[in-house]
Parts: structure tokens; sequence; C-alpha cells
């Protein structure tokens, strides 16, 4: 049986995308165009997700998420313009699974909604435990059950935080999911994450702050070694800091601004000291308890894995970034005409992959494919890549088996995982007349649509052996002009715009 999804937004061009999106996906879509609208379609069929905007013409978003919640309580993703801090906070505070702020892409909503169905069928599992639990209470068990639900909120906690965190691979992840947590599920007002990026590094410096103004904390750093540090080290635990009857904490704070915050934790990894989390008081306004406390230090356990984790993967990196350097040494020494074609090419994708809202892994997958799109040629014969007139049908036959072989190359090798894909499709063509497949649309990986435009866009500048390189605006006019037929339309657009306001960076560089 089919997921219910309702979607809820009075821009009926919404409604259309995203429903069509999630109906390829093989979800039941539903929606609504109001409140009024979106409380009878979940009254008639209950949904187990609901995407919700924050502005409707009869009703506040934040009216439907209180009333939707008295009914079957299904997770509530709200997708809005709506950028204000405090807003999004509310709707958290309210009950709200995560606030998304429109545009965002179809893949990263359709990981949102892939990752809180899966929550929220751990929280239905934990609740249908916790009923049990109850009646253990009833029947005198109280202080077993008691115990249990402890248990039960560690878990669902652990679960869903601990695992994001140890695969967090940049410092904006690490934030986005100890936020996530200390903020919607132990509704703290705000937090600031301190951190070290080098190991070497003397500060630790501000990676994230959420419930405040980050212009607030502009240049502030807490010294690695400091009064202060060097207190909070040798703590294991979350320790007061404003109306601490210990003066010794607000008088070695490292920044008079920090004292907006009730607490700061220390993040340890194997008995060093690599951060801080503070945090403010509760949305409530109730005192912190002693099983919340444990929770926050929880966090800041799994938030120094995760930098560990990061360290590490960086360093791999670095090696994997040298060894994809000597490999494309190898691609450009077979045809001269395009050196330094695949670091443009990868530069490229990354500005339009950013463009287009993607982050992190899903970025650095697409950079590592666009260095390694032309790989599989290092199996084409030299003077088929460089032949300066025309290839014969055979020969085309060898040069369009190219992305294949690369794509055999690239999914051998385990750090270029989530690759392969990019690779054996970055000549697909949007009308499904590209090779090797004859994919069309958006049955294409987004990241082989964004390396065609860009790979397409450098070769047209860059002079072959059979023609010369097109001008600026020629490249540009011919992406245009093939933008729906070769290209994807909305990835030409967004591409178009961001090449000529670096053109035009360039050229007044130049004039200085």
């Amino acid at each position: 049986m089919s997921t219910p999804i309702l979607i809820v937004d009075d821009d009926p061009k919404i409604l259309e995308v995203v429903g069509v999106s999630l109906e390829r996906r093989g979800y039941d879509v539903r929606t609504a165009r109001s409140g009024r609208e979106a409380l009878r379609r979940a009254a008639e069929t209950p949904p187990d997700l609901v995407i919700l905007d924050l502005g409707l013409p009869d009703m506040n978003g934040m009216q439907v998420l209180a009333r939707v919640r008295e009914g079957g309580n299904p997770p509530v993703l709200f997708l809005s313009a709506e950028t204000d801090v405090g807003v999004r906070l509310e709707a958290l505070s309210r009950g709200a699974e995560d606030f998304l702020v429109k545009p965002i892409s179809l893949e990263e909503l359709h990981a949102k909604i892939t990752g809180c169905l899966k929550r929220h069928a751990r929280l239905r599992s934990l609740g249908e435990r916790n009923q049990v639990l109850e009646a253990e209470l009833e029947k005198g068990a109280e202080k077993a059950a008691r115990e249990f639900k402890r248990h039960l909120l560690s878990m669902r906690t652990l679960l869903s935080m601990s695992h994001d965190l140890n695969r967090a691979m940049q410092s904006d992840e690490l934030v986005k999911v100890a936020s996530l947590t200390l903020l919607g599920e132990l509704k703290v007002s705000s937090m600031a994450l301190f951190g070290v990026e080098r190991e070497n590094a003397p500060d630790f410096r501000l990676l994230g702050v959420k419930g405040f103004d980050a212009k607030r904390f502009d240049g502030m750093t807490v010294a690695r070694t400091s009064p202060f540090t060097e207190m909070l080290a040798q703590e294991t635990h979350a320790v007061r800091i404003a109306r601490n009857s210990d003066q010794r904490w607000v008088k070695n704070l490292p920044d008079l601004r920090l004292a907006v915050f009730e607490y700061a934790t220390p993040i340890m990894v194997r008995g060093k000291m690599k951060g801080v989390i503070f945090t403010g008081p509760k949305l409530t306004g109730d005192d912190y308890s002693e099983y919340e406390l444990d929770i926050i230090t929880i966090i800041a356990n799994s938030v120094g894995i995760g930098m560990q984790n990061a360290s590490l993967i960086t360093q791999l990196q670095t090696t994997y970034v040298s060894t994809l350097r000597s490999l494309i040494s190898i691609i450009e020494a077979k045809d001269p005409y395009t050196k330094g074609h695949t670091e443009r090419v990868a530069s490229y994708s990354v500005a339009l992959a950013t463009r287009m809202g993607l982050t992190g892994g899903d970025i650095k997958r697409i950079m590592f494919a666009a260095l390694m799109h032309d790989i599989g040629k290092m199996g084409v014969l030299d003077e088929i890549v460089n032949k300066p007139g025309a290839l014969t049908e055979a020969e085309w036959e060898l040069m369009r088996a190219h992305p294949v072989v690369g794509a055999g190359i690239v999914e051998k090798m385990e750090f270029l995982t989530g690759t392969a894909d990019i690779v054996r499709h970055h000549h697909e063509s949007w009308n499904g007349k590209g090779y090797p497949d004859g994919l069309r649309g958006e049955d294409i990986p987004l990241g082989a649509r964004i390396v065609t435009v860009a790979d397409s866009f450098d070769a047209m500048t860059t002079d072959r052996p059979y023609r010369k390189a097109l001008t600026f605006d020629e490249a540009i006019e011919r992406l245009e002009g093939s933008a729906g037929v070769q290209f994807d339309a909305e990835l030409v657009k967004v591409f178009v715009k961001y090449i000529r306001e670096k053109e035009r960076a360039e050229a007044a560089v130049c004039e200085d």
C-alpha cells in the first residue's frame, strides 16, 4: 500500500511539481490549496506525512499544524519561503519535524521525506512500546517503567542523531544535526558550536549558531588554552555557566557575548577537548533536568566523533584528489587540446550544483565525477581522440563507448562511490537522443545533467582538432538554443546567469 502524503500550498505550481515528483516515487499524493481543505482531506484520509506552506489564504500554517497534531499527529515538514529564524524556531517548538526554505531541490526534498518517514516509523514503534510501559506503571512497576522510558528516549535520540553525526563530513552538517536535536527534541532556545577544523589550530572556531543572528558572534573564537577551557576540560558533562555559584565560570568566559547561554558542554575525543557546545535556556522557561543534561552530553560526544571522522575523511580525500590529478594528467596527455578541460568542467559543475541548492556529499560526488568524466578515453586510440577530420562510424562507436568504460573504471574505486552513474550518463540528452542508454528528461541523474552542461560549454569554448573554439556569446547562444532538447532547460538558465556573472567579475578585475 502506498504511503499517503498531503501537500498543502496555495501555489498550484508547487503542488504540481512536488506532487508529480512524489507520485513517480510511489507515494499516494493528496493536495490542498487552503487550510480548511487540508484539514478536510486529512480527516478523510489520514496522511503519513504533511508538507505544509506557512502562508495560506484562510489560515496560518501554525494553526494548521496545531489542528493536524490534534488528529492522527503525522509528521509535518514546513516548506516555505520564510527565512526568519524566530518563525522557524517557533515551528520546531510547536512540533514540526523540519522547516525547509524554498527554493529546495527535489532530490533534497525526497531525502528529507525519506528520513522523516523512517524516524516517524521508529517513533511509532517506540510509542507502542511506551503504551505497554504505561500499563506496567498502573500495575505498580513504576520504577522499572520509568527507567525503561529513559532508555527509550535515549535510543530514539541516539538512533536519529548519533548515526547522522557520525556520518557528517562537514561542519555545517554537524551544526545542523546537533541543533535539530537540541532545538526540536529538548526545546532549547539557542545554541552555538565551536570546534577545530585543523588539528593544530590555536583556537576553537565558531562552526555555527542557532537561535541568534550569526552576525552577533562575528569573529568570535575560543582559545584552546585558557582558564575557561582548562576548567571545562576537567568536566565530563554539561556545566551551568549562568547563575552558577562558582563565579569563575562567568569571570573566565572567553567573550562576554557568550553570557547569553546557560550551559557549556565540552566536546571530548580520547581525553582531548575538541570544542564546546553552548546552549541557551529552554523555550518553556523550565530548568533542565539531569536527564536532559545527560542528553546534551551525549550529543557533544557524538559531535566529537563526527569531527574526528570528518578529519579522517578530509585526510583521505586529500590523497584521493592527488590520485585523481594523476589520472587526469594521463587523460589530458592523450589530447593536448583538452589541457585544463577537466579542472574547468569540475569547477563549473560545482558552481552549478551549488546554485541548484545541492550541498555537502552531493556536491563532492559531482566534483569527483566531473574530474573523471573522460577517464574512459584511456581506452580509445590516440589517433581517434586527436583526429582532425570526421570520424568513421566504427571510430564513433569506439568514442561513444568511453562513458561506459569510464563508469566501469570508477565503480571499482571505493572512494568514488556514487559517481559511476554520472560518468556513464554525461552524454545523455534531455530529448532521449544521447548515449549510451538513451535516457530522457529527469530519468537522467541530476549530477549527469549538471556535468553535461559544464562539459559542453567548456568544449564549445576550447579549440579542438576538428574546429576552432566558439566565442563566449556564441557558446551561450548554442547552450540556450539546445535547452530542453539536449540540455535540462532549468540548468541552462542557472548556468548562463552564473557564467555571465563570472565573466563580468573577471573583466572588472582585468580593467582594474
